[in-house]
C-alpha cells in the first residue's frame, strides 16, 4: 500500500467513525489495521468496494 492509498483509506475511516459517532482514537493506523478497517467498512456497507488495488 502506498502512502497515498493509505491516506485515502485513513480519510475514509475517519469519515466513517464520524458518521458512526466513534472516536478515531480507537485505532492506530498501522497498514494491517487500515486494511482490516477498510474490509469492515465494506462489510458494513459504508464503503461499496475496494477503490484501490493492493
Amino acid at each position: 500500500m502506498t502512502e497515498d492509498e493509505r491516506g485515502i483509506l485513513i480519510k475514509e475511516i475517519h469519515q466513517a467513525f464520524s458518521v458512526l459517532n466513534l472516536p478515531s482514537s480507537l485505532y492506530e493506523y498501522s497498514d494491517d489495521k487500515v486494511d482490516d478497517l477498510a474490509d469492515v467498512l465494506i462489510f458494513a456497507g459504508i464503503r461499496k468496494k475496494h477503490t484501490l488495488d493492493y
